[in-house]
């Protein structure tokens, strides 16, 4: 079973829509063999709730009921998950280029100067490329559309 940190690393690191469906949709999964951390949280809270209804104490019986909601919720939780990532696959979207997260360790791609190119250059880097006379970034409503390579 896949842990939580790498389902919720995959989702940061997705660029389509059925990526992150995929992804929601196996945190959902109910069926071995692949069952999703959902569906082992709610045995968890199963289990200590038969644990609970076995102390046969007032106490006991009812953590076990406040264990039971909590694994009603879970698996409704569940579901809605599984309703969701079908309807993320059904969009087959793809997130605009400025979006795209990209890997630290790459560097950031290269102006035609040479000069580190900014995703979103700040005030400063704009007053310092006005008075060097170098070319300034064009904004995202007069650049041309992106073309994607890969």
């Amino acid at each position: 079973m896949k842990r939580v940190e790498s389902l919720t690393h995959e989702v940061l690191t997705s660029t389509s829509s059925s990526e992150v469906a995929e992804v929601l949709h196996f945190a959902s999964s109910t069926r071995p063999p692949f069952r999703g951390p959902l569906a082992a949280l709610s045995d968890l809270a199963d289990a200590a709730g038969e644990f609970s209804r076995a102390l046969e104490t007032h106490q006991g019986i009812e953590i076990a009921g406040r264990l039971g909601a909590i694994s009603r919720q879970l698996h409704h939780l569940t579901s809605e998950l599984r309703e969701i990532s079908d309807e993320l696959d059904a969009t087959a979207s793809v997130l605009p280029p400025h979006r795209v997260p990209r890997p630290h360790h790459l560097p950031a791609p290269r102006s035609d100067h040479g000069i580190q190119a900014q995703a979103t250059p700040g005030p400063e880097a704009r007053r310092a490329r006005t008075q060097t006379g170098l070319p300034t970034l064009t904004t995202p409503s007069t650049a041309p559309p992106p073309t994607r390579i890969r």
